[in-house]
């Protein structure tokens, strides 16, 4: 075989593995010029959930902080294609747009944690789990941006919609609420 037949087939080798490799995931570029991580697409929001949430578990596993929050940072982006790709479910989606807000939240970019608290609100008006949790992250952000009044509002939401709750889970949320109400006053 000549040099020349020898580089083509090296040639579409090549080309052959990156397409295999890129099937079903969805390059883009950011604003900063920088690669989007490839997020392989799965057939079920279930299945893209699990990427998403094994994404998180292994940024968490990072003990350098600057590495762990890019991992962090791409776990919000795989939990973000369980919002786009799965757009009706009603069980994996609204979640996957609950940790894309906490992820922020434990970022500190606590300004686009809230903007996704509000729009979880906004959009899933009749979740009870998710509003439970958005209005407790809504007060929690505006909080920490040092805007407690408004953060009263939101405290006392949660603690006047869920305090006649039997559900364990809400009834932490509502104490912690209270917690937070009464250190603000």
């Amino acid at each position: 075989m000549s040099f020349s037949h020898c580089k083509k087939a090296l040639f579409a080798l090549g080309a052959f593995i990156v397409a295999a490799g890129l099937q079903g995931c969805t390059p883009s570029v950011s604003m900063s010029k920088k690669r989007e991580p490839m997020i392989p697409r799965e057939e079920t929001a279930s299945a893209q959930f699990e990427v998403a949430f094994a994404q998180e578990r292994e940024a968490k596993g990072f003990f350098d902080e600057e590495k762990r929050n890019e991992e962090l940072k791409t776990a919000i982006i795989a939990y973000t294609k369980v919002e786009a790709w799965f757009p009706n479910d009603d069980r994996y989606t609204p979640v996957a747009g609950l940790k894309v807000a906490e992820i922020h939240e434990e970022l500190e970019d606590f300004e686009q944690a809230e903007a996704n608290y509000r729009r979880l609100l906004e959009v899933y008006p009749n979740d009870e789990e998710i509003r439970a949790y958005a209005l407790l992250g809504v007060g929690r952000t505006l909080d920490l941006q040092d805007r407690p009044e408004e953060a009263q509002v939101f405290y006392k939401l949660l603690i006047d919609e869920f305090s006649t709750t039997t559900n364990p889970r809400y009834k932490e949320l509502v104490e912690d609420a209270r917690n937070r109400y009464r250190q603000i006053r």
